[in-house]
């Protein structure tokens, strides 16, 4: 447990006790979450120097889609799955990825994370430098995983684009307008930063299991709580209760889906 005045990033202390009772539950049927498109959701958003999210992730499936910003037919600038060995692969798409794609550059875990325990996911980019293991990294549980593999595709890869696409949570568009879901599982503590957070940061929020004060971060955009109170504490751009503010909750999730079931 962190105490007061630990620091995180720019002086801010960290508090000891910041509650964090829910989470959401999705079905990995039709349930999913919508984030209406904005600019900080694009790893050039504002300077472009660095890109990190995150997330807690809990669940026993070996495949689908965590989370996007990406149309079916086009607008692609990143995709989130689980593979069918359960581990989290992220692809980037240069120039609007449509089809045929453009430079697509990925990342795999060497960790499966679908073990049925909660399981904390960061990925940061140094956007730099070009695209490689010295630069775009990712960490299972507040450790860096060195192992990771990076692939590319043959077609240069010159920058993400921040396109139109809204922000799917648990779930991807398919043909059309259809949202679709294919992962069951639990989701906490999502968060968006313009910087590419340090590995100290990055083993700080893991440490904290939820129970931290995100608005601490330098350069945070965006933070959901998944079912805890945006009023509880101060407001950031973007925190949100999923059932009383920025976007749509899909197919049949209702406030039964907010579980007392949180990363310890």
């Amino acid at each position: 447990m962190l105490g007061l005045g630990s620091s995180l990033a720019g002086g801010a202390a960290l508090e000891s006790i910041f509650p964090n009772a829910f989470s959401i539950e999705f079905d990995g049927s039709d349930d999913g979450y919508l984030v209406n498109d904005a600019a900080i959701f694009s790893p050039n958003y504002v300077d472009g120097n660095g890109f990190s999210f995150g997330f807690w992730i809990k669940t026993t499936d070996d495949s689908g889609t965590l989370m996007q910003k990406a149309e079916f037919t086009g607008n692609r600038e990143y995709i989130v799955t689980l593979d069918a060995n359960g581990k989290v692969k992220v692809a980037f798409y240069s120039d609007g990825g449509g089809a045929p794609f453009h430079g697509q550059r990925t990342i795999l875990s060497n960790s499966a994370v679908n073990d049925g325990n909660w399981q904390h996911i960061v990925v940061t980019w140094n956007l730099n430098a070009a695209f490689g293991s010295s630069n775009i990294k990712m960490y299972i549980n507040g450790s860096q995983d060195t192992s990771a593999v990076h692939g590319t595709n043959s077609q240069t890869f010159n920058s993400v684009t921040n396109g139109p696409a809204q922000l799917h949570i648990m779930c991807y568009q398919h043909v059309g307008p259809s949202i679709l879901a294919n992962i069951a599982g639990k989701m906490d503590e999502l968060f968006f930063v313009n910087d590419e957070l340090s590995s100290s940061q990055v083993s700080t929020i893991y440490n904290a299991k939820g129970k931290i004060d995100m608005s601490t971060i330098s350069n945070i955009v965006a933070w959901y709580r998944f079912g805890d109170s945006p009023d509880t504490h101060n407001k950031i751009h973007n925190q949100i209760d999923l059932f009383n503010n920025v976007g749509n909750a899909q197919g049949s999730m209702t406030s039964g889906d907010v579980t007392s079931d949180v990363p310890e």
